[in-house]
């Protein structure tokens, strides 16, 4: 018996597709920051809905997106002192110093740990584009 069955009494119309969808977001919610796939758990629980399918891709991405944009959320003021001690420093040329310098610092290090997977994925998209 599926879990939208078992929910709605084999009502699984357009009502059990959404709790459906809700309860796959929950699984992603809460299993985001785990070490281990998100994205796999979405695929087990989506065996056990109606239909017995992987929700897709896009349904996966679109969980996604909004993972990053509650985490974007959640860190925006840090995200926000990040940046600005970032432009301080590069822009307006300012000699930083305590709390400033260690958030300009990290800005350098989020640039740096990002180029090898642009470059990666540049590559990726000259050669099998």
């Amino acid at each position: 018996m599926r879990l939208c069955s078992l929910l709605l009494d084999s009502r699984c119309g357009l009502e059990g597709e959404m709790i459906e969808a809700i309860i796959l977001g929950i699984i992603q919610g809460l299993t985001e920051f785990l070490p281990i796939s998100s994205s796999a758990h979405i695929r087990i629980f989506g065996e056990f809905m109606d239909g017995a399918n992987d929700p897709g891709a896009r349904f996966t991405a679109i969980t996604q997106i909004g993972t990053e944009l509650a985490v974007l959320i959640y860190f925006r003021k840090d995200i926000a002192a990040i940046l600005r001690s970032w432009f301080e420093q590069v822009v307006q040329r300012k000699e930083l110093i305590g709390e400033a310098k260690s958030q300009a610092r990290i800005g350098w290090l989020i640039i740096i740990g990002t180029v090898p997977i642009v470059v990666l994925g540049y590559l990726g998209f000259v050669h099998y584009g």
